[in-house]
């Protein structure tokens, strides 16, 4: 991983309507990363509107702090914000690729 996010998303819980619920992350500190934390989507569309980075991934075994990486997330539309993978715009909350728990 050669780019630096603030938060790796490992896996995500999505409501009935496909709406992220809430999402199993590690939250990097210095040059390595937490134990996993719990957010909430509210708090995920915080920490990207306040400029952190977020990528979604899955660490790689016995390699403490190195991730494979998916691809970021980004924040979708204005009015009605929405969290999606980079390049995929979208009107409601596209997160393919990334594991449920």
């Amino acid at each position: 991983m050669s780019e630096k996010y603030d938060f790796m998303i490992e896996a995500i819980r999505l409501t009935i309507s496909g709406q992220l619920e809430s999402a199993r992350l590690y939250q990097r500190r210095g040059s390595s990363y937490s134990d996993r934390i719990i957010f909430t989507r509210l708090q995920l569309l915080d920490q990207l509107t306040a400029g952190k980075r977020i990528a979604a991934g899955s660490r790689q075994p016995r390699l403490a702090s190195t991730f494979t990486v998916i691809g970021e997330i980004v924040r979708c539309g204005k009015e009605n914000p929405s969290l999606c993978l980079s390049d995929d715009p979208a009107s409601a909350d596209r997160l393919p690729g990334i594991p449920f728990f």
